[in-house]
């Protein structure tokens, strides 16, 4: 279960550096987090038996299971009040990827024009 957990939590982290708009980033990063988060608790509450911390990872796992979901329900709703439109559909996803030198490490005169 702790391994499925950490794949989970790989896949997000793909997603996030992967996914093109905001909304999209948000909607990977709220299910996989919470699948892996519920994923290595299991782990941990059948790798240590029962006792009575298995309890207190129960109460933790109801808790992710209802908190994540709503403050992501609720982030993006702010956000789209906020004015931040979803990539829109029908059109090149490539064409609204951000490019940020800090994070993939290409320069500027690297990257290639669109033009």
């Amino acid at each position: 279960m702790i391994f499925i957990g950490s794949c989970f939590f790989l896949v997000t982290a793909i997603g996030m550096l992967r996914l093109p708009d905001f909304y999209t980033r948000l909607h990977a990063g709220a299910k996989c987090m919470t699948a892996g988060g519920i994923s290595i608790m299991l782990g941990a509450i059948f790798a240590q038996g029962v006792h009575f911390h298995s309890l207190k990872l129960i109460l933790v796992i109801a808790f992710m299971g209802i908190v994540n979901p709503v403050t992501t329900h609720a982030i993006s709703r702010a956000a789209y009040l906020f004015g931040i439109e979803p990539c829109p559909c029908g059109e090149k996803v490539e064409d609204h990827i951000v490019f940020d030198d800090d994070i993939i490490g290409v320069e500027s005169s690297q990257k290639v024009s669109k033009e």
